[in-house]
């Protein structure tokens, strides 16, 4: 039911179970059944970039094979937590414990496993530019995955592949096949992103601008599809802020749409008084965030508005601000009238912010 509900990308329900999970596990003493639901609960916080709770419960889930001697399930988890470790930024550490798994998982037979390490250190090494070295891991994978006819890692590893060649040829060759599955067949599946800029990268590369450009926009939806289902508004800015991959499909979609992220605004300051003309002094210069990539998670505009708006006010506190209304209406593109009524709503659900007539 975890592995279910995580790959139709119901992560809140994923945390819930999982930690109903783990209790019973914990509770009834079966240490094995508490190690994997620990990794799947890694997973998910990966998922959001919580990496330092991610980096914690999957240390304890290797550690239990470790204790148990099982090497497929230490290779799996070390493998796990080199994702980790890149996704953070260690990319020395990260790749280490990538080369470990593929060793071990080869080392034992755990032929799916390993391709699933292969092709996570190949992706790695092309990252690096390294193409050389990943050539012949995400061969393997391939094969492996075409064999197991696992159409989500095939295609991703595929694409990857066609970034690591060096004939041109074949690399307009997979280029055409990955545009043609996505096409007909994309696949689906957990984490469905990492495939499709996989395949927007390697259509860049191939000089396919306006076929790339379709991905990227699925890319992007997909990312919105997956914001939807984090009911928490600090996971969906996780979500998009803090996972690197997510970051770079932002980018690359508000480049391609031109987006404003964010405006600049000549507000008063937040500890001039009232009651006195305003000096050029009393004016501070700030930024602040009118259309950040989670707010479109949020279906209903009225909620999507409020949303923004106590950003807006947060965030100008924090750079020493106080907006008026008219500020904040302008900044929204809405009427002053409507900045009332949602100040209003914000005030009942005791999420109001000071603003230039309204002191905290």
């Amino acid at each position: 039911m975890l592995s279910i509900t995580q790959a139709a990308g119901y992560l809140a329900e994923v945390l819930l179970l999982g930690q109903e999970a783990l209790s019973v596990n914990e509770s009834i003493g079966y240490a094995r059944g508490a190690a994997i639901v620990r990794g799947t609960l890694a997973q998910v916080a990966t998922v959001l970039g919580r990496f330092v709770e991610a980096r914690a419960l999957i240390t304890t889930t290797r550690d239990y094979f470790a204790q148990v001697n099982d090497p497929e399930g230490i290779g799996l988890y070390t493998d796990t937590l080199g994702l980790i470790e890149e996704r953070s930024g260690n990319l020395e550490r990260a790749e280490a414990l990538l080369r470990e798994a593929v060793t071990t998982l080869e080392d034992h037979q755990a032929e799916f496993y390993a391709a699933l390490a292969q092709m996570d250190l190949g992706s790695l090494c092309v990252r690096a530019g390294r193409y050389a070295e990943a050539e012949p891991l995400l061969t393997k994978a391939c094969a492996v995955f075409a064999a197991n006819q696992t159409p989500l890692e095939y295609q991703r590893s595929r694409a990857l592949l066609g970034l690591a060649v060096s004939q041109d040829e074949l690399r307009q060759s997979i280029a055409e096949e990955c545009w043609n599955t996505f096409q007909t067949s994309p696949p689906a599946g957990e984490e469905r992103q990492y495939y499709l800029w996989a395949v927007w990268q390697l259509l860049v590369r191939a000089g396919r601008s306006a076929q790339a450009t379709v991905v990227l926009q699925e890319a992007y939806a997909t990312l919105q599809r997956q914001a939807q289902h984090l009911s928490d508004p600090a996971w969906r800015q996780s979500f998009f802020e803090q996972v690197p991959l997510n970051q770079e499909i932002v980018v690359a979609h508000d480049r391609w749409q031109q987006a404003v992220r964010q405006t600049p605004a000549r507000l008063v300051r937040l500890t001039t008084p009232l009651g006195r003309p305003l000096a050029e002094t009393d004016y501070v210069e700030i930024r602040w965030t009118v259309n950040a990539p989670e707010d479109e998670a949020i279906s209903d505009l009225a909620e999507r508005r409020r949303f923004v708006l106590h950003r807006l006010l947060a965030e100008a506190t924090a750079q020493g601000a106080a907006p008026t209304d008219d500020d904040l209406a302008r900044a929204l593109g809405v009427s002053r009238r409507t900045i009332l009524r949602d100040m209003r709503t914000l005030e009942q659900v005791g999420a109001s912010r000071a603003t230039r007539k309204r002191k905290q």
